[in-house]
């Protein structure tokens, strides 16, 4: 019987790649989309989300409808689109018996997805700790950068609280950048300041803030980048932010396609290139859909359209 189930997903991978062929087709070459394409569209679960966050946004030529929007995005997450339900958490999608069914499947097939939604929703609801501790696990085995991020945090502060010295803290925390988790961006800031370098602690805190404004803000803000760079010599930040823009735009690949995508600004290595996409790019490529569209749709002529000209 399994490898009935294994037919089944095939197929439907098959049919979902095929009815969303032609709408990224459209959005890569910037065109209108037709009443077939989005008709192709729904039949996905992805395709309704995409044509969900096309409504939200007015991107690429679509206009506003909140409306139309929530209504895509409810039926995404019922037929089963987590990158839906991560999009709407606790916004713009009901969390009927569907969409639970929906979670529960996935948590039984190991999506990565799924089972951090399922860890977020035990965690909001005061789950039991042991149920809650496992699903993290769960999902940061199953692949979930995100909880490789939070379950890396929550390591590298036992680890670091048997008096490591800081070079060897320095060293691991290098290491896990370069293996593309963003959270080790804040515990470099993090373990920079706590030692009085505030510099190095700036640098780290700046690269974060382009890179996930969100995880940023859950312990930052503007301020403590400002008191740190009163605490400098001619309190001057922005050698430190060409320097980390600089590092953005150039670094190798990472395989997290959250750092990787700045090497759009390879070219440019300008702090007003970095910057600018930080702040655009999640209004043309939001993270959820960089899994659904193809690898090469910053690329395109809709993409850059969209972006409008950094380069």
């Amino acid at each position: 019987m399994r490898w009935l189930f294994g037919l089944g997903l095939l197929l439907l991978s098959l049919v979902t790649s095929a009815s969303l062929k032609g709408l990224e087709e459209a959005l890569a070459a910037g065109n209108p989309l037709t009443p077939e394409l989005r008709q192709q569209a729904e039949q996905s679960p992805q395709g309704l989300f995409l044509l969900g966050w096309l409504a939200e946004s007015g991107r690429y030529g679509e206009p506003r409808d909140a409306d139309k929007a929530a209504d895509y995005f409810q039926r995404a997450a019922e037929a089963g689109s987590f990158a839906a339900l991560e999009h709407c958490w606790q916004r713009c999608v009901v969390l009927n018996e569907a969409i639970r069914n929906q979670l529960r499947q996935g948590v039984e097939q190991h999506q990565p997805q799924a089972l951090y939604l399922s860890y977020r929703a035990a965690r909001e609801q005061g789950g039991d700790f042991q149920e809650i501790d496992r699903l993290l696990l769960q999902a940061a085995r199953a692949g979930s950068s995100v909880a490789i991020g939070e379950l890396y945090a929550q390591h590298f502060l036992d680890w670091a609280g048997g008096r490591r010295s800081v070079p060897a803290a320095t060293l691991k925390l290098e290491r896990c950048r370069q293996e593309g988790v963003i959270y080790c961006y804040y515990l470099a800031g993090a373990l920079h300041q706590r030692q009085g370098d505030n510099a190095r602690a700036l640098h780290y805190f700046q690269l974060l803030a382009w890179l996930d404004p969100a995880l940023f803000a859950r312990y930052l803000d503007a301020g403590d980048l400002q008191r740190l760079q009163a605490r400098l010599p001619q309190q001057n930040r922005e050698p430190i932010r060409a320097r980390a823009a600089l590092q953005l735009s150039t670094q190798p690949p990472s395989g997290n396609p959250r750092i990787d995508r700045f090497g759009y600004c390879a070219e440019q290595r300008s702090v007003a290139c970095v910057a600018g996409f930080a702040e655009r790019d999640p209004l043309c490529l939001p993270a959820e859909l960089e899994n659904t569209l193809v690898a090469d749709f910053r690329a395109s002529s809709g993409y850059r359209a969209c972006l409008g000209d950094l380069r």
